[in-house]
């Protein structure tokens, strides 16, 4: 009983954190990315202030799978070996 539960709280801590981390990623996208305003945004056109929006956000998205993959790694699949 006591392996069960301890891996029910792993991944019930895992899931936690990976909606974290999605709910701060969409605020760092919406509020931080979008919102701002750069000194040279009026100097181009806004293609391009775009497209650096877009790969900004990429970023951040590349960012989060990389923390998810080296957390799943790390917590999880460590976790789950030494209880076999």
């Amino acid at each position: 009983m006591t392996l069960m539960s301890n891996r029910l709280g792993s991944l019930i801590a895992l899931i936690f954190f990976v909606w974290l981390s999605i709910v701060f990623g969409l605020f760092i996208v919406f509020r931080v990315i979008f919102e701002i305003s750069l000194p040279w945004q009026n100097a181009l056109t806004p293609t391009v202030v775009s497209v650096s929006r877009v790969i900004l956000s990429a970023m951040v998205g590349v960012t989060w799978l990389l923390a998810w993959w080296k957390l799943a790694n790390v917590y999880l699949w460590r976790k789950l070996r030494r209880h076999e």
